[in-house]
């Protein structure tokens, strides 16, 4: 019972520091051990944990609907431009170096919508997670811990080309096929929440732990994704698709779980050594 609370008090005040972060040997280390995970416990877990962060993953949907929203309308103008410039107002016949410059900029026009998207939504993801932690902790809130926590100057270079580099994985992956696209889209599950709770990391050090502990969980990963996006489906046919913007975050719960039973957090290992100091 003492150890218990010792362990609490440590822990919240070593959360709220937020002292420091694992270092890459030390993520990469605790992933080569390959921890059990089990599926009914995961599962069990991320029902538990939903009831308690439903309202923050609506959000998260919410502010992300609005910014899709926000993208799509800045840059559906330009391109918007660019049809009528060429299409002309007489019904002008199109040249083929005028219709080539249009799927040139229809192209850049997806390219970016891809990219603006990963962009905002890797940052919402991010801050989700940290929210996350800090219910399954039994928090109230952490300094600094926002929405917009990632998007600042700190954080911001290292988002953009987080985000651009999944987009590219994601789109050679389906150039490549179909096989190719259901191996990455596991290792890409846990790209936010090892940024989340490990922003010092470099790219290249995030992408290789997502791919790397990815791989370790594939089969249990996909079992409990594929298995929450059925249910988040149903519930959304059940509820005329309204309900889906307040379930849709139950499909990341089970990536937080899995990240917690083999990599961990660093303030759960530093309280343990101040309680055995």
């Amino acid at each position: 019972m003492l150890n218990n609370t010792l362990f609490y008090i440590v822990n919240s005040l070593i959360f709220a520091q937020n002292i420091e972060f694992m270092t890459f040997s030390e993520i990469q280390e605790k992933i080569h051990k390959n921890a059990p995970v089990d599926f009914g416990e995961v599962f069990n877990n991320t029902f538990n944990l939903f009831q308690k962060t439903w309202l923050q993953g609506f959000l998260m949907q919410l502010i992300l609907f609005g910014v899709i929203m926000g993208i799509m309308f800045i840059l559906y103008i330009p391109l918007m431009a660019g049809v009528f410039i060429v299409d002309g107002m007489g019904g002008v016949e199109v040249s083929e170096g005028a219709s080539i410059l249009l799927l040139i900029g229809m192209f850049i026009f997806y390219a970016a919508f891809i990219v603006a998207i990963n962009f905002f939504s890797m940052g919402l993801q991010a801050a989700f997670y940290r929210q996350v932690r800090m219910k399954d902790k039994g928090l109230e809130s952490e300094r600094g811990v926002s929405w917009g926590m990632f998007f600042k100057k700190k954080y911001m270079s290292k988002l953009l080309v987080l985000s651009l580099a999944t987009a590219g994985i994601g789109i050679a992956a389906y150039l490549l096929c179909l096989i190719p696209v259901f191996y990455v889209m596991i290792p890409l599950q846990f790209i936010s929440i090892i940024f989340a709770f490990n922003p010092e990391l470099s790219v290249k050090e995030v992408i290789y732990s997502s791919f790397n502990l990815g791989t370790k969980k594939w089969l249990i990963t996909f079992g409990l994704v594929f298995v929450s996006f059925l249910l988040v489906m149903l519930a959304g046919m059940i509820t005329c698709g309204i309900g889906i913007l307040f379930i849709a975050s139950f499909v990341y719960l089970p990536a937080y779980f899995i990240y917690k039973e083999v990599v961990g957090f660093y303030e759960d290992d530093e309280a343990i050594a101040q309680i055995g100091a």
